[in-house]
């Protein structure tokens, strides 16, 4: 199975001033960078394309937009499968890829790690996430996801339209359907409304694909470094 490594994501303003790097992969955890803390955790798998990262890999040129940079990517890739995961995941491992793999749905053609929000803080107190209230619980999206490799091919230009839309609410959610944005949102005032099976169900409609959100217990795969409050948090977790 290929993996795909995105690794486009660049530091920017005082962050890139006081590092003195200018990618994301490049920050320092465990004693090398976190593209090599994700590479060492998904090398098993099979092949590994990164997109952007060290020039000694197999390498994409990342693109203008997180979009850009999958499709790149998986130009390259030639499994049936593939396993897409982000280069700024600072305590991945190779037993939590697995275990996130040997729960997915095999007849799903795009399976996606949700992380309870408790499990992530306990583990990593004090880092600010992104959550979404469903009625069996409060999750936190994961860096991965493993898909059928031509039906997410297909996908790509449903997901370059809603990208362009992402700054046009109206637009987007007559895109992606006003009934789906109104539970989202319904979801935020009363957590109870919106189970799981139904998200899977509107959003695989939306893009035409057989989705399956995996419940995740490891807080790593739900824990990404994308801004400098994130790192500080994490590099005080990490000594603590």
């Amino acid at each position: 199975m290929d993996v795909v490594i995105l690794a486009g994501g660049a530091l920017k303003g005082e962050w890139k001033q006081e590092s003195g790097l200018e990618w994301r992969w490049q920050l320092p955890v465990h004693d090398h960078t976190i593209f090599d803390q994700v590479h060492q955790s998904v090398r098993h798998l099979g092949d590994v394309i990164a997109v952007g990262g060290p020039e000694e890999h197999r390498r994409a040129e990342p693109g203008n937009t997180f979009l850009d940079s999958l499709a790149q990517g998986m130009a390259l890739v030639r499994s049936e499968t593939m396993l897409l995961v982000t280069a700024d995941i600072p305590d991945l491992s190779s037993d939590a890829v697995d275990r996130f793999l040997a729960s997915t749905s095999p007849a799903a053609e795009l399976n996606y790690p949700i992380v309870p929000i408790e499990v992530c803080e306990r583990a990593y107190p004090g880092m600010r996430r992104t959550t979404l209230p469903l009625r069996e619980g409060r999750f936190t999206g994961g860096n991965a996801a493993y898909v059928h490799t031509e039906s997410f091919r297909q996908a790509l230009p449903t997901l370059e339209r809603a990208y362009a839309l992402r700054k046009s609410p109206a637009r987007l959610a007559g895109m992606v359907g006003y009934g789906t944005l109104g539970r989202v949102l319904l979801s935020q005032l009363l957590p109870m409304t919106l189970p799981i099976r139904e998200l899977e169900r509107r959003v695989g409609r939306f893009l035409g694909m057989d989705i399956r959100a995996v419940i995740c217990h490891d807080a790593s795969v739900g824990t990404d470094i994308d801004s400098q409050e994130q790192y500080n948090a994490w590099l005080a977790n990490a000594k603590s």
